[in-house]
């Protein structure tokens, strides 16, 4: 499980470059990454025989999924769907550690965005119309949840 992270961190950059380019984040690179979540977490689960951990971790997965579409739906599509199967996958990676990190990424990429966007309208640089890329703020907010962790553990 201890190469896992590392690995979805580099993937999960890499998406937000591609998200930052076209506001896209494909359904293939949403499908290699909960693929490699998928796996992790079961050879983690094999292994060790932590099926508790597998399963709540999948439950934060599902969790995070509906909070998202719900968001999406109450903000009639500023969220994209890349973004709504993004956030999941990484969730689980790290929830599968300690299920209130899957929760505590999210949160986190939406206060970075947040204070992204303002200092963007404050600087006059955006408007409230235009759209932003999700992706790198949830790879921020997993990133940063990781690396906390990882030098609090």
């Amino acid at each position: 499980m201890h190469l896992l992270l590392p690995v979805m961190a580099v993937i999960a950059i890499y998406i937000s470059f591609i998200d930052l380019k076209t506001h896209t984040i494909s359904n293939k690179s949403n499908v290699a990454l909960l693929g490699l979540v998928l796996v992790g977490t079961l050879i983690a689960a094999l292994r060790d025989g932590s099926w508790n951990k597998f399963f709540n971790a999948w439950l934060i997965g599902l969790i995070v999924f509906l909070a998202m579409y719900l968001l999406a739906l109450l903000s009639k599509g500023a969220l994209g769907g890349g973004d709504i199967k993004f956030a999941p996958g990484l969730s689980v990676g790290l929830a599968y550690q300690d299920p209130v990190l899957g929760i505590w990424s999210l949160l986190l990429a939406f206060q970075i965005a947040g204070v992204v966007a303002l200092l963007l309208l404050l600087g006059k640089s955006r408007s409230l119309k235009q759209q932003i890329a999700f992706g790198p703020y949830l790879t921020s907010g997993f990133c940063g949840v990781w690396l906390w962790n990882l030098v609090l553990a």
